[in-house]
């Protein structure tokens, strides 16, 4: 449970949770970001795993393993690279 004090979140009480599976999106993610937020509710994380990077959904692919992108994502990544004036 979280109390606001100025502007800041505070613990006021932590519980012990059983591991869980718990699924966050984010619109951009720095520096360990989803694991320092899981470590200020005392819930660890024990392995994380990305879903999809932005358009491109990664499905099942295991550890190491790639897959080529389609035409749609393709041009989504292009679009990332275009500079607008």
């Amino acid at each position: 449970f979280f109390k606001e004090n100025d502007g800041e979140l505070s613990i006021i009480q932590s519980m012990e949770l059983p591991l869980t599976n718990v699924r966050i999106s984010v619109r951009e993610g720095k520096h360990r970001m989803v694991r320092r937020m899981l470590a200020n509710c005392s819930h660890p994380v024990v392995e994380l795993k990305r879903e999809r990077h932005g358009f491109i959904e990664l499905q099942d692919l295991a550890e190491g393993e790639f897959r080529p992108c389609d035409d749609s994502e393709i041009d989504w990544a292009k679009g990332l690279l275009q500079v607008t004036k």
